[in-house]
């Protein structure tokens, strides 16, 4: 037995009227009756301004045809990042495709529809094979014609269910996932018939996936890196077969309550709220080209895993060789104590080794990349600081004396000059190295966590500027599209087609011509 769509209907019990009009069919009772219900219920299964509408007495026709059969609308909803593995460049996404075509199969077939009667006095269910046409205007009752040529119009929540179409039979969609890592699970697949038109029957498709997908993650500005990942799906035959266009180019929200905020995407990531999902659909070269789209997820790191763990201690530990010049370390007799210079080779050494452990441990949180990132550079530079700071232990010592030989030899002022100011800066040089060390770290500090606050927009100027990379230059780094001349275009709302460069800069969710 053919499955059935059951279709939520309200309780309200008021008076309602179902009609079989005829060419010379007048108003009746009932229809006096539904003129003072002007408002369209909600609880119905499709959208009814996708519907035609129609005249109430006028007889339905299903439509001007304005869609092609090979126009598939698309429209994606993203639910879900699981997760997001960035040694092997891949995320888990849970997401719902939502297609809209023409089949032209099913010009003739007429569905089971399941409905009540209230012309019968016990309101009977009845079923009938009909095809419903449209919605009349401002009273929303559902126009049907059935296998007769008889019109039928009820009002949606009489409405109860749709005998489902044996799919296999009928025309089907030929697409691919380009960089999905394994065939993605579905998690739902339901595909009915909304309303019939002259052409066919209008099919919306929706399927839920849950899969994993490659990308290639951009990481030189980790731990404060934006990224675009990307579901890139390819038709898989060409466009004068098939072509995609996009019935919304938002592709969700992403976040549905603030309450949520953290549970849509893993913990170590965050969304921008004035960035959210979008759908991308280019614009075919020719005839024989295939269709593409992209759902672009834009999301951005959470540093405060690296701050805390790394940034911090490799600071402190830098910071801290400046306790190899205290005054309990060293000595200025080095007759009086002898193993002065090797108590601050050993703290040095100390430091300098745990700031390679973290090195080490970076190294394998990243993939194999022939770049640095942010977090790269600043370990290096403070790993080259501290072996700095070992060159002059080493050698400081022999260059004194040997500016004290030549001071006694030479006899001149010079010398003497220079003796005495290198001992000024054995002495005083520490404070000029790392006092700017230091104020360089606490300005850094202040910047990231006061950046947040709306009263501080020197530390927000300072933080979009030293460490946030704006969208517009993630979508050009990244290379959505290829690169061609003339550029790659995308459908949008009101126009044809629109250069890829400035389509990140458009959020809001627009539909496009069908």
């Amino acid at each position: 037995m053919a499955a059935e769509y059951a279709l939520l209907r309200n309780a309200d019990v008021s008076p309602r009227g179902n009609h079989e009009l005829t060419p010379h069919a007048r108003a009746s009772d009932t229809d006096k009756q539904t003129a003072a219900r002007k408002t369209i219920d909600d609880d119905f299964w499709f959208d009814a301004k996708r519907f035609p509408s129609f005249e109430e007495l006028a007889a339905p026709e299903g439509g001007e045809g304005r869609q092609q059969c090979k126009d598939v609308g698309i429209y994606v909803n993203v639910l879900e990042i699981q997760e997001v593995d960035q040694i092997k460049e891949t995320f888990t996404a849970i997401f719902v495709f939502t297609f809209s075509y023409i089949d032209p199969t099913l010009k003739d077939y007429s569905p089971e529809v399941t409905y009540i009667d209230l012309h019968d006095a016990k309101n009977s269910v009845k079923k009938v094979r009909a095809q419903i046409k449209g919605i009349e205007k401002g009273i929303g009752r559902i126009c049907m014609v059935d296998e007769d040529g008889h019109e039928l119009r009820i009002f949606r929540r009489d409405l109860l269910a749709i005998g489902d179409v044996n799919w296999d039979e009928h025309m089907k969609l030929d697409w691919s996932f380009m960089n999905a890592v394994e065939q993605p699970e579905k998690m739902m697949d339901n595909r009915r018939i909304e309303y019939f038109s002259h052409q066919g029957a209008h099919v919306q498709h929706k399927i839920k996936f849950r899969g994993i997908f490659s990308d290639d993650f951009h990481l030189e500005r980790m731990p404060y890196d934006r990224q675009i990942l990307r579901v890139q799906v390819v038709g898989e035959v060409p466009v004068y077969m098939m072509r995609f266009l996009p019935t919304q180019t938002g592709a969700g929200k992403l976040l549905w309550h603030q309450s949520r905020e953290d549970r849509r995407v893993p913990a170590d990531w965050c969304v921008d709220k004035e960035k959210l999902p979008q759908l991308e659909v280019l614009v075919e070269e020719g005839p024989t080209s295939r269709a593409r789209f992209d759902v672009h997820i834009y999301v951005e790191r959470h540093p405060d895993y690296y701050v805390n763990n790394v940034i911090f201690f490799v600071g402190m530990f830098t910071l801290c060789t400046a306790f190899a010049f205290s005054s309990a370390v060293t000595t200025k007799k080095k007759d009086t104590d002898p193993t002065s210079e090797h108590k601050q080779l050993e703290i040095l050494l100390t430091l300098l080794l745990t700031t390679v452990a973290h090195k080490i441990v970076l190294a394998s949180w990243l993939p194999v990349k022939p770049y640095q990132t942010s977090l790269d550079y600043y370990i290096m530079f403070c790993f080259m600081f501290q072996v700095g700071v070992m060159a002059y232990c080493v050698w400081a010592e022999p260059i004194e004396d040997q500016l004290a030989e030549w001071a006694s030899n030479a006899g001149t002022a010079g010398w003497r000059w220079a003796e005495s100011l290198f001992q000024i800066y054995e002495r005083w040089g520490s404070y000029s190295v790392y006092g700017p060390l230091l104020l360089l770290h606490l300005f850094v500090f202040a910047v990231l966590k006061f950046h947040d606050s709306n009263k501080n927009p020197v530390g927000r100027w300072f933080y979009d500027r030293l460490f946030i990379e704006d969208w517009h230059s993630v979508y050009r780094r990244k290379q959505v599209w290829p690169k061609k001349d003339p550029p790659c275009s995308i459908y949008q709302e009101g126009l044809e087609e629109k250069m890829v460069e400035s389509a990140v800069e458009s959020d809001s969710e627009t539909q496009s011509e069908t």
